[in-house]
């Protein structure tokens, strides 16, 4: 139960303020309203709270009380004004301005939030700032969430950055953010241009007052200093992508896109325009000509089972892979899924061509009282519905199908989109060269002949022919070269931009320039062969840090190419060996895979052999998994278990990747959700199918739980953890624990 505060103690109400100087007229008052919270009361103690405010009208403490009280009843809006009331009346109130912030985050969205923590930021003196870390690294979070990924790296440093460096969860967020799939030209850590030399002495200080602003992390006081500067033409260009970068950590893309091309244009054709106009190809949201509407059409059924058997027969349709149920009896929730095609379904065989896949024309929900057809409104809509329409038959009425808009796609990109339906039997290594001949054939063939926003609405065939369009060029054929896929070691990127008249990209010389300050983007063309050990290393660290994988995996086969390399600097061999392994096991090159995992093992540090041994078990494992069927691994599987039976840190990695794969789930305990239980079913189901029967302690430290419980954190195995990669596979932690999982971006 509350206690008075000690009068010298900080004030409850959170205004930073001692409590004698504050609330401590309202202290009885607050603490009568605080037990009545304890005690589920909340009405009860709204109405106290409305009584003590009449005596101590704006009282911080109470009103903050009261926003407590509103947001537990989700009475989100009342909440808010409750909070904007004491921030009137107290400018400078830290627990209420904290409170809006996240109130705001939920309400309105964190691009919002973080408009308003600029403002309370400026508002507040220096030394508070450092108060509100932790708020700032909640933003951080929510922004990326949003996919906001530069506004929420900025977020996460400012955070660092009030918290003089230390900040709990700070690490966790930050491999979240870097393990994000975003391009590295959205994570390069873009800085700010000085001051123009040509600049009068009164716009040289305006200029370097908004610098600094920005640098302190007030983004909105600069953009608005640099906005001001944009009329002055010695000033513009530099104010502009300024201006641009300050909106960029805003998360206000419409506007950063902007400013930035207005630098853009009168750049000239360098590099540093390249990148900046690949990020404001990334964030700009404009489309050519009216987007397309993604629809949902709803016809009711005459009769479920004649059109379901109608749709089976036909061979213009395929069902995906939902479970069928029981379509004379369907039950709540029992919906048949099937696609609409262009062509006759393809036979599964070795050398399937790309022009035999059919292409998905809309998808079928078969429910119990009607069906949906999901399409897109691209000028075929017609004949889609005429092609379900006869295949339907009189299962349903010849009346104009009810008609929902789900959502709207720009043109140009659902002209890049492409719904194949591969054979689902077909060999893995099949699949994915058609896909690969499909994305192939969309950068040949489509993409020069699709009309781009960032070139004006005009193709890159139009745009090329005009010769007004180099940087755009440029960046769109530099997205491409380096966007990750298999498919553009197929293509001659020489060849390429001759064909569009635009110049080859130059290659950083890291003899000549740090690697400190080579684009993210660029890094993968930086030759490591070259390299000094030192360089190579700090090549190496900085695309781990950025989570730039082309890079990383370059460095990590030249570091392998130097025998002791690795060790000399510290750098485990499970990373570099086992990042290598990876790479082939998604590559499904085993025997690649296998080498690495044989040369990680003799170049392991002795002193590691035995902790790194499940680690190596585990990417052996993993390969088995990713190009295997079950009845080869799943027998190994059951041999590590057994191996590393009571290894607490073996567990953790093990479990992890289990968790990876789906094959155990980390559920809420129901009885106590502060807990979490690991449900291991899955597992069993596959030991039950294709190996020996697993018991729980296989997947314990060594406990006694019963073949048919669940086992959970609180029992004999609480230190129990999952390991990520990138943590240390070498620490498991106390008994005294409580189990974390951890997950990037959470």
């Amino acid at each position: 139960m509350m206690t008075l505060a000690d009068p010298y103690s900080p004030c409850p109400c959170g205004s930073g303020k001692k409590h004698k100087w504050c609330c401590q007229k309202a202290a009885s008052a607050a603490e009568r309203v605080q037990r009545l919270r304890e005690s589920g009361q909340s009405h009860a103690a709204l109405g106290a709270v409305h009584e003590a405010l009449a005596k101590n009208p704006a009282n911080p403490w109470l009103l903050r009380q009261q926003a407590h009280l509103l947001i537990e009843m989700r009475q989100l809006e009342q909440a808010e004004a409750c909070l904007e009331e004491i921030l009137r009346q107290h400018p400078q109130h830290l627990g209420a301005a904290t409170d809006l912030i996240r109130l705001a985050t939920a309400i309105q969205g964190p691009v919002a939030a973080a408009s308003r923590l600029q403002r309370f930021l400026a508002r507040i003196a220096p030394d508070q700032r450092g108060e509100l870390a932790e708020l700032v690294l909640f933003l951080s979070s929510q922004l990326s969430a949003a996919e906001l990924l530069p506004a929420a790296i900025k977020h996460h440093e400012l955070a660092m950055q009030l918290a003089g460096g230390n900040l709990e969860r700070s690490e966790l967020l930050w491999s979240g953010l870097t393990a994000s799939e975003g391009s590295p030209w959205l994570k390069h850590p873009y800085s700010l241009e000085e001051a123009p030399q040509t600049l009068s002495e009164d716009r040289r200080r305006e200029f370097e007052e908004a610098l600094d602003w920005a640098r302190a992390g007030l983004w909105e006081l600069a953009a608005a200093g640099f906005e001001r500067l944009t009329a002055d033409p010695a000033a513009s260009g530099s104010a502009d992508r300024n201006l641009g970068l300050c909106r960029l950590w805003l998360g206000d893309h419409a506007r950063a896109v902007a400013a930035l091309r207005r630098w853009i244009a009168g750049a000239g054709s360098t590099t540093e325009a390249v990148d900046l106009e690949l990020l404001c190809q990334i964030l700009d949201e404009s489309s050519v000509g009216e987007p397309v509407e993604h629809l949902r059409l709803t016809w009711p059924l005459r009769n479920r089972v004649a059109l379901i058997e109608a749709i089976e027969r036909h061979d213009h349709c395929a069902a995906d892979q939902a479970p069928k149920g029981d379509r004379n009896q369907p039950e709540d929730g029992d919906t048949r899924h099937f696609f609409l095609l262009d062509r006759p379904r393809a036979e599964a065989r070795m050398g399937l061509r790309l022009e035999e896949i059919p292409v998905v024309l809309g998808r079928i929900e078969v429910a119990s009282d009607q069906v949906h057809l999901e399409t897109f409104d691209d000028g075929r809509l017609h004949f889609i519905m005429d092609r379900f329409t006869a295949i339907a038959g009189t299962s349903v009425p010849p009346a104009h199908p009810k008609t929902k808009v789900l959502g709207r796609v720009g043109r140009s990109e659902h002209a890049l989109m492409w719904f194949g339906m591969i054979p689902p039997d077909l060999p893995g290594e099949e699949h994915e060269r058609i896909l690969q001949d499909q994305r192939l054939q969309m950068f040949r063939q489509v993409w020069p002949e699709t009309p781009m926003p960032y070139l004006g609405g005009r193709t890159p065939r139009e745009a090329s022919r005009a010769g007004d369009a180099s940087i755009a060029l440029r960046a769109a054929v530099l997205a491409f070269e380096y966007s990750e896929e298999p498919w553009t070691s197929r293509v001659d990127w020489n060849e390429v931009r001759s064909s569009l008249g635009i110049e080859p990209e130059p290659l950083p010389d890291a003899a000549t320039i740090p690697i400190e300050r080579i684009h993210l983007g660029r890094l993968a063309t930086v030759d490591c062969s070259r390299l000094s050990d030192e360089g190579l290393i700090q090549l190496w660290k900085r695309a781990e840090h950025w989570g730039i994988r082309p890079p990383q995996l370059r460095a990590a086969a030249e570091i392998a190419a130097r025998p002791g390399l690795a060790a000399r600097f510290a750098i485990p061999a499970t990373t570099i060996y086992g990042l290598l392994a990876h790479q082939a096991t998604q590559s499904r090159q085993r025997e690649e895979a296998l080498h690495w995992i044989r040369r990680g093992r003799q170049e392991e540090d002795p002193s590691q052999k035995t902790s790194s041994a499940p680690v190596w078990d585990l990417l052996g494992l993993q390969i088995q998994m990713r190009l295997d069927n079950p009845e080869a691994w799943v027998p190994e599987l059951a041999q590590i278990l057994e191996r590393y039976r009571g290894n607490d840190s073996a567990i953790s990695l093990i479990v992890s990747v289990l968790v990876r794969m789906d094959l155990v789930r980390i559920i809420e305990d129901p009885k106590d959700p502060e807990n979490l239980q690991v449900d291991s079913r899955p597992l069993e189901a596959l030991f039950a199918r294709y190996g020996p029967r697993i018991t729980h302690e296989a997947v314990s430290t060594g406990g006694s739980a019963s073949p048919n419980e669940i086992w959970t954190p609180g029992s004999a195995f609480r230190s129990t953890t999952i390991w990520t990669p990138g943590s240390d596979p070498h620490s498991p932690p106390t008994a005294t624990e409580k189990p974390r999982i951890i997950v990037p971006g959470r």
